[in-house]
């Protein structure tokens, strides 16, 4: 088993296509037996710690988020 730590700014329900790719991939990883954690952005009353299909996903405070679909430079920036 490995463990595999991945950074996503968006992850489901946030976001669009690039964030289902991660989630997609993410949850093969689980499928293979693999431990796969999530860091991504928090936003509104999404849990701070969850996992959903067996991927561990923690949420960090962002800067500025203006909306469930959209972002602003400055809260990617405070991502990162």
């Amino acid at each position: 088993m490995t463990r595999i730590l991945t950074f996503n700014y968006e992850y489901p329900p946030l976001g669009g296509g690039g964030g289902y790719l991660c989630r997609d991939v993410m949850e093969e990883f689980v499928s293979q037996g693999h431990e796969v954690t999530v860091i991504t952005s928090a936003f509104a009353d999404l849990v701070e710690q969850e996992t959903v299909n067996g991927v561990e996903i923690l949420r960090v405070p962002v800067l500025a988020r203006k909306g469930q679909n959209s972002a602003s430079i400055l809260s990617m920036l405070s991502y990162y």
